[in-house]
């Protein structure tokens, strides 16, 4: 399963308003070990 998103056209007005508010984004981090990875592989041997 992948969640799909679209991209954000406002991005350099956020990030400008981030910049005013003093806010700093949190960087993105990919894992391709997830919770919910990890709670369908248990619920597949559940199952078998």
């Amino acid at each position: 399963e992948k969640l799909l998103t679209t991209g954000n056209p406002d991005t350099e007005r956020d990030m400008a308003l981030f910049d005013r508010l003093g806010l700093r984004p949190m960087p993105v981090v990919e894992q391709g070990e997830t919770v919910h990875a990890d709670i369908v592989e248990a619920a597949h041997h559940c199952a078998a």
